[in-house]
């Protein structure tokens, strides 16, 4: 048993591996057992068969160490406790992943450096819920719902082709899950499937507690899981989206229109010759840019949404990136002329234009905006589009802010890239760098923000729904989907407080 390892799904005509030779192994029926001589090139094989998609390999040793052990149904964790869903948010450090070689590794960001709290392997990519309670794991044709701290394993769901696409409903309680052939809605706390559909996520989306699939003009009730009568207007609805407790809705029927609404505040406006429209969000506003065709010409406009009403900014040429906060919002046009324009009583108006000799990224958090030069190298950083900071990164690929906006790193991800992370505070001071071998991921793990004292009120909330817990014997009855909708609307409730002072 010492030093072999066993292979599941490796094709045989791709055996070109140098550590697997006929006189070291042995297959049959989709199985491959290597016979190696030392623990060292176990361990190197582990590593190169986790970089192919499709193949599970282990040591001999743990793999009957898991056949050997009590087979478990991968369900919601009935025992799990109400605050282990939201561990994450009390740790004062902020959470990312990274996927780099195949596995999948969780780091949390503290001050100047970072600390990895666990690893995982088998992932191909993950995405999470818009408040990070949960984080989804894509692994072939499964995906896994993981929660806590340390990504706790919180069910399993298996599907008959590769997952393409994870999304959760706001409220947590629903995910909907594609893959190639179909679009399925889950039940996340019952694991069980209320919705099938034919085709792919992209007219698919949640609505309060509906679930709509634009192309075939369906609704279904996500509470009762059966199909209902859709709304009149749904058959000229082309796009429907939320980022908290804003909602926006585009219509195409033989009036174009826009609705949109942030709490109690709802706004609406009529168009006409809308060519393209593309959505974007900061905490506060909405974002609409507009491509239309007036008098054979394309024109594009911005306007914003708001609880105190919509402004309208045209733009000059053709914009190929835009990045929004509740005050500013920065653009790149095909000139790779780089224009930032703030708020003023009137409106959204240019503050400053910058022309650039080459590619651009920019990506925006409140009045700092952080531009990579491909003409330069630089990571550069503006603050009220005023220049600050510059630092050097060649061939970057992407700049991710955390959510908290308190750190951004600059990334070169993929295959011919340097796998370099460089990780800044929202000043522009850079606090470390490294370079992954083969980098494919960095994603910050989103959480609501609020303070300390807030924290604590809700946990003495959490902790008085808990007290009455029967012992170990017994199951565990507590609603663990009520207590998870509270806890949101506390944050929301509490946040919305927090914005109406400001």
């Amino acid at each position: 048993m010492n030093n072999r390892v066993l292979i599941i799904g490796l094709d045989q005509n791709k055996r070109d591996l140098p550590e697997i030779t006929p006189d070291n192994s042995l297959s049959r029926d989709g199985l491959c057992i290597v016979q190696l001589k030392t623990s060292q090139q176990v361990s190197l094989l582990l590593r190169r068969l986790g970089t192919l998609p499709r193949v599970r390999a282990y040591s001999l040793k743990e793999f009957y160490s898991i056949i050997e052990t009590e087979d478990k149904e991968y369900v919601p964790l009935k025992r799990l406790e109400p605050k282990e869903f939201i561990d994450f948010q009390f740790s004062g450090c902020e959470e990312f992943v990274v996927l780099n070689n195949g596995v999948l590794s969780l780091s949390e960001q503290k001050n100047k450096e970072f600390e990895e709290i666990g690893t995982f392997r088998g992932v191909s990519k993950c995405t999470a819920s818009s408040d990070g309670i949960f984080v989804c794991f894509f692994i072939g044709n499964a995906v896994e719902i993981r929660t806590g701290r340390r990504l706790d394993v919180f069910s399993r769901i298996a599907l008959e082709d590769e997952v393409t696409g994870v999304t959760f409903s706001p409220d947590n309680k629903f995910v909907m899950i594609s893959t190639r052939k179909e679009t399925g809605v889950w039940d996340t706390f019952k694991n069980e499937c209320i919705v099938r559909e034919q085709g792919g996520q992209r007219n698919a989306m949640f609505d309060g507690d509906r679930v709509y699939f634009l192309n075939k003009n369906k609704a279904f009730s996500l509470p009762s899981g059966k199909e209902i009568e859709p709304d009149a207007e749904l058959a000229v609805v082309r796009d429907v989206r939320r980022h908290g407790d804003q909602r926006i809705e585009f219509s195409d029927g033989r009036v174009q229109r826009i609705r949109y609404s942030i709490g109690e505040h709802k706004l609406s406006k009529t168009h006409a010759n809308i060519e393209e429209i593309k959505f974007y969000f900061s905490d506060k506003r909405c974002f609409a840019l507009l491509t239309k065709s007036i008098q054979k010409k394309k024109v594009q406009f911005v306007e914003s949404y708001g609880a105190d009403g919509i402004t309208l900014t045209q733009l000059e040429g053709c914009t190929e990136q835009m990045e929004v906060s509740d005050k500013m919002f920065a653009i790149v046009d095909s000139t790779q002329a780089l224009l930032f324009y703030s708020r003023d009583k009137f409106g959204f108006n240019v503050t400053k234009e910058i022309k650039k000799e080459d590619d651009v990224l920019i990506a925006l958090c409140g009045e700092v905006c952080c531009v990579y030069d491909s003409d330069t190298g630089n990571i550069e950083f503006y603050d009220n589009s005023e220049l600050r900071s510059a630092y050097t990164h060649q061939s970057c690929t992407e700049i991710a802010w955390s959510h908290s906006g308190l750190y951004v790193a600059s990334i070169s991800a993929g295959d011919c890239s340097s796998g370099l992370v460089q990780m800044f505070n929202r000043n522009g001071r850079l606090l470390w760098k490294k370079v992954f071998n083969k980098l494919a991921l960095l994603m910050w793990r989103p959480f609501v923000r609020i303070s300390e004292e807030e924290k604590a009120k809700a946990m003495e909330q959490f902790e008085g729904s808990t007290t009455d817990d029967t012992g170990e014997e017994e199951e565990c009855t507590t609603d663990i989907d009520g207590l998870l909708s509270k806890w949101k609307s506390y944050l929301i409730s509490k946040k919305q407080r927090v914005l109406s002072l400001k």
